[in-house]
């Protein structure tokens, strides 16, 4: 991990909020995909300790489809 910063400590993620996961929408369905909005994985965070970029947007239907999973605006800045 490497050197913590004097004052920091190493915490799991989960003391910051709810760590929500779901299921990676079929790539078989390309109506799900297509630029609505990024879709993070967890190979995207493989070496970083924030994701700043992904290979996959969803489209504007994928979000009904997982609802439950979407990020609401504004957690993330």
């Amino acid at each position: 991990m490497g050197e913590i910063p004097e004052g920091w400590e190493v915490t799991p993620i989960s003391d910051f909020g709810k760590v929500v996961c779901g299921k990676t929408p079929s790539k078989q369905k390309p109506e799900l995909y297509g630029g609505y909005g990024p879709f993070i994985k967890i190979p995207d965070m493989h070496g970083n300790m924030l994701a700043t970029k992904t290979s996959d947007h969803l489209s504007a239907v994928e979000p009904a489809f997982q609802s439950k999973k979407a990020i609401p605006n504004g957690s993330v800045w």
